[in-house]
């Protein structure tokens, strides 16, 4: 029995995590999680914030992490837009986050007939490099003369309502990169804003000495945190269950089922090793016995 399971044939396991995930992904199953602390200080900030009132975010990323980053963002968006919140999108550090943002805004505004350039507006890239953090503080027309699809500042009611740090209600970096202790250093702590972050799950750690020193009103922790994010969403009445609960439910199913795996491997092997050592033993005291003539 053992030595069958050991010969087990692999891509019976990989169909099986195959299918858990196409039906999860389906059939939108939900997951959701306890809220950490992190994830529920974000929210209660958000919801602290009134109608017409703006936020800002920064997309500090690679496409690689887009599987990470939209859902939080989706999340996030789905939040403002619900309580009427204006939404101005940058990627100032990372040009090659340019092609993401604007689709991500754009997906979740139609939900809620959000109109570009009067509710939100995505400025994309800028080459000012770390100048954009003191710049921002002053006028972002400084830096961005027009969105990223060539609209001229002056024609863009949003990002003319909310120009520099003081009059915004939020600041937030989705980030793959460091970029999350630059905002701190270079920016918030010069000019005392809200600012919180998304982060992909290794950069974790690295929040936490900044939201201990209260230079950080909250974070979404990787799938985890957008998972944590939509739910605390659906408690206060706001949306129904999108991608991050429904991966995270996949994603617990294949691990349980990999741990299972990894078990009855181990187990496996163990016997069959067992197995093996009594078959040597009596083999050798058969020898015995002939080299003795006992038999």
């Amino acid at each position: 029995m053992w030595g069958k399971l050991l010969s087990f044939n692999t891509k019976y396991i990989y169909l099986t995590v195959a299918v858990i995930v196409t039906l999860a992904v389906i059939f939108k199953v939900p997951l959701t999680p306890n809220a950490s602390g992190p994830t529920n200080s974000l929210f209660d900030h958000v919801e602290s914030l009134q109608e017409g009132d703006g936020i800002w975010f920064f997309l500090d990323t690679r496409p690689a992490t887009e599987a990470i980053h939209k859902p939080q963002m989706q999340a996030f968006l789905h939040h403002c837009f619900s309580k009427d919140i204006k939404v101005i999108g940058f990627n100032p550090l990372v040009a090659e986050a340019s092609g993401m943002g604007r689709s991500i805004i754009e997906e979740i505004a139609i939900k809620y007939d959000k109109k570009e350039y009067v509710d939100w507006v995505y400025m994309g890239f800028t080459p000012a490099g770390i100048s954009v953090f003191s710049a921002m503080n002053r006028d972002i027309n400084e830096v961005y003369t027009t969105d990223v699809t060539g609209k001229p500042f002056a024609e863009i009611p949003v990002a003319q309502e909310f120009r520099k740090y003081s009059d915004i209600g939020l600041a937030i970096t989705f980030a793959g990169l460091k970029t999350p202790g630059y905002w701190v250093q270079y920016a918030q702590t010069r000019y005392n804003f809200p600012l919180a972050s998304g982060v992909t799950g290794p950069m974790i750690p690295d929040q936490f000495p900044f939201l201990n020193a209260d230079q950080m009103v909250g974070m979404m922790g990787d799938i985890l945190g957008a998972a944590e994010y939509e739910g605390l969403l659906r408690k206060n009445g706001y949306q129904d269950q999108g991608f991050a609960s429904s991966s995270m439910f996949a994603q617990t199913v294949v691990h349980y089922v990999l741990i299972i795996v990894i078990v009855l491997a181990n187990v496996a092997t163990y016997m069959v090793n067992r197995q093996g050592q009594r078959d040597r033993k009596a083999r050798a005291a058969a020898r015995a016995r002939l080299d003795g003539g006992m038999e």
